[in-house]
């Protein structure tokens, strides 16, 4: 575990990363317990909103891709 200033947040942007988001996610648990994490899905073709939705974080899906 490390320590982490107050109000710290983590904000992740995810596109198609579905085989990704399950093992990021254990190990930012892991690491930061009680940090609060925030995915922001950019509008992803593959399954990563299920697995945001089934993973029980944060996550906001944007309407339609930034890049």
């Amino acid at each position: 575990m490390v320590d982490l200033p107050p109000k710290t947040i983590f904000l992740i942007p995810v596109y198609n990363e579905e085989a990704n988001i399950a093992p990021l996610l254990a190990e930012l648990r892991s690491l930061f317990p009680s940090a609060p994490v925030c995915f922001i899905n950019d509008c992803s073709s593959d399954g990563t909103a299920s697995v945001l939705r089934a993973s029980g974080c944060r996550y906001l899906n944007l309407p339609s891709h930034l890049a």
